[in-house]
């Protein structure tokens, strides 16, 4: 029965590892969609800018998810430019996400690029994240429920309000190899992400490719 026991344990470990590790962003994509940040125009201006808690991230979204993700019950005043349900499976998403910012911004006041080329906005959300004080920092984590009922029972210090830009990318647009999204703010901001593609996101490229841009 002993060896049953820390057979099953350790099965259970071997499952965690393989398959954990990963924050859950939205449902229908986490953290292994991340895309790399690559650079920014001046991160330390936008910091003294934009506020303190500034973030901004993105994530590749396969086709399979983008129903999944519009339909989170945290989306509020989900905007769209394109009808969702005019788009096929020729289509994967980028979702860029941008936080915590004291500055006010229109879904105009951004251009997306998928490899320089002009990509086109699907839609648009506010996204709140509770989060809890870690340090001098704040840890942020997925809400299963409305952010603001995590503060209220007390297992969340307060609420990181962010907004999201769901991107509409074609299938050939992406190149073999190294991708690179950017998203320019008005009047000359950039943010670059980088991620890899070989007819699909390729969720840990490290092993097969030698980027000698890192």
């Amino acid at each position: 029965m002993f060896l049953f026991r820390l057979a099953f344990i350790l099965l259970l470990l071997q499952c965690s590892s393989a398959t954990g590790g990963y924050d859950l962003i939205s449902y229908g994509v986490n953290t292994q969609y991340q895309l790399r940040y690559a650079s920014e125009t001046n991160y330390f201006e936008s910091l003294r800018d934009l506020g303190s808690d500034y973030q901004s991230r993105a994530f590749f979204v396969e086709y399979e998810n983008l129903r999944t993700i519009l339909s989170d019950s945290n989306n509020r005043n989900l905007n769209f430019y394109t009808d969702p349900s005019a788009l096929t499976e020729r289509e994967n998403y980028l979702l860029w996400e941008f936080c915590g910012s004291s500055k006010e911004f229109a879904d105009h006041d951004f251009t997306f690029f998928l490899n320089d080329i002009q990509i086109e906005l699907l839609s648009s959300s506010e996204f709140d994240y509770p989060f809890f004080k870690l340090g001098l920092g704040k840890k942020t984590f997925f809400p299963r429920k409305p952010a603001e009922e995590y503060v209220k029972s007390g297992s969340a210090n307060g609420v990181l309000g962010c907004r999201r830009y769901l991107l509409i990318s074609r299938k050939d647009m992406y190149q073999k190899g190294k991708n690179i999204f950017s998203i320019r703010f008005k009047p000359n901001k950039i943010v670059n992400f980088k991620f890899f593609y070989d007819k699909d996101f390729v969720k840990r490229y490290k092993p097969f490719f030698i980027d000698l841009g890192e």
